[in-house]
């Protein structure tokens, strides 16, 4: 099994030019180790990146997951 790593994308905190499918290495899932996006539409990167390489992702959350994300932490009431 292939993977292609990533980790700290950091993509609130800049414009990032995700590779198009074609210029996608050759994988079988992307690992994505945390740290892609602490804004509150994460959701929305990781559907935008499931569909653009049509490959399994694993997401773990990073630290910066959770400043902005309401959507990741459980109910606490």
């Amino acid at each position: 099994m292939k993977l292609w790593i990533w980790s700290d994308v950091h993509n609130e905190l800049q414009d990032v030019a995700y590779p198009t499918r074609e210029e996608a290495p050759d994988c079988d899932v992307i690992m994505i180790a945390g740290d892609l996006n602490a804004a509150p539409d994460l959701h929305i990167t990781l559907e935008f990146l499931i569909r653009r390489y049509e490959k399994p992702i694993i997401y773990v959350p990073g630290n910066h997951e959770f400043y902005q994300n309401k959507w990741i932490m459980n109910d606490r009431d």
